[in-house]
């Protein structure tokens, strides 16, 4: 009995071979990863992290980007945010290979992110005090500038290079207004909702070597009053332009009591003492005009 030839078994051609990615997504943390590095290096544990990055950003972090990662206030998430995008930047440029694919998607990703930080940076600090807004406009220029590598090492590799856009002005809300004492005024929830972590941060910008805002709510009071008439624990930023900026270690308003004597120890100096939000001063000369 003759036996039936075996059916032959189709043999299935191979997978392709899975393409790998191109770079900068081949070698770029995500948006979480680069903050949790920059929180290393602050915590002086840069660990497996790249030499030549972490040695970089320790350099470059300035006081106000060190004051932003002591807390997690909504109104420092901009310059968290920029932080840990130029760590992103910064990986992607040094990772740039002499040659090969460039991920075009990645590039643009990482170029809109940049705008809509630039954006939110400019946004953040409108109603922040004029001793922030140096300290600012030199994080966006880094920003800008860790961009422009990144579009430098794009053209390098021959690749068309997307183009960083400025961000658009927002157009002004509607906003609920209110008469008191027959001047109209903002909701107390809107007005100035913001200045205490922004003094906060310029006290830390402009006071190097002294109170550092990342961990000032952590350290025994001063020893001195920071400025004649004030109670002991206030947070002052030198004296600039004529004017000086309190704060409670508390965030609560000064007691009547306590208002009315920085008061009097201030009048005699031709000095007035403006409330700018509860628990937020300034001393500033009593003709000069009003500002907030």
């Amino acid at each position: 009995m003759r036996m039936a030839e075996p059916t032959p078994v189709p043999i299935e051609p191979p997978p392709p071979p899975r393409a790998l990615p191109a770079w900068p997504a081949d070698s770029l943390p995500s948006a979480t990863e680069a903050e949790y590095a920059v929180r290393a290096v602050l915590a002086g544990s840069a660990g497996a992290l790249d030499p030549t990055l972490t040695s970089r950003l320790s350099a470059e972090l300035t006081e106000i980007e060190r004051a932003a990662f002591g807390g997690a206030d909504e109104t420092a998430r901009p310059v968290r945010a920029a932080a840990a995008l130029r760590w992103r930047l910064g990986a992607a440029v040094i990772t740039a290979p002499e040659r090969g694919p460039v991920d075009a998607d990645a590039v643009a990703q990482l170029l809109a992110d940049a705008d809509a930080v630039l954006g939110a940076l400019k946004d953040s600090t409108q109603d922040a005090p004029p001793e922030l807004a140096d300290a600012v406009a030199g994080i966006r220029k880094s920003l800008v500038a860790d961009a422009i590598s990144l579009q430098n090492a794009v053209t390098r590799l021959g690749a068309p290079v997307p183009q960083l856009v400025a961000p658009a002005p927002k157009a002004p809300e509607a906003r609920l207004l209110s008469v008191v004492d027959g001047e109209l005024q903002e909701p107390p929830s809107e007005r100035k909702s913001s200045w205490k972590v922004w003094v906060v941060l310029a006290i830390a910008v402009v006071g190097a070597g002294g109170w550092h805002a990342y961990s000032w709510t952590n350290r025994p009071p001063p020893p001195a009053p920071p400025a004649e008439g004030a109670p002991l624990g206030m947070v002052a930023s030198p004296e600039r332009g004529g004017r000086m900026l309190l704060v409670t270690q508390d965030g609560r308003p000064l007691s009547a009591a306590d208002l009315e004597r920085l008061q009097s120890a201030q009048r005699p100096k031709g000095k007035r003492v403006v409330e700018l939000s509860p628990g937020v001063y300034a001393i500033e000369s009593d003709g000069a005009p009003a500002r907030r």
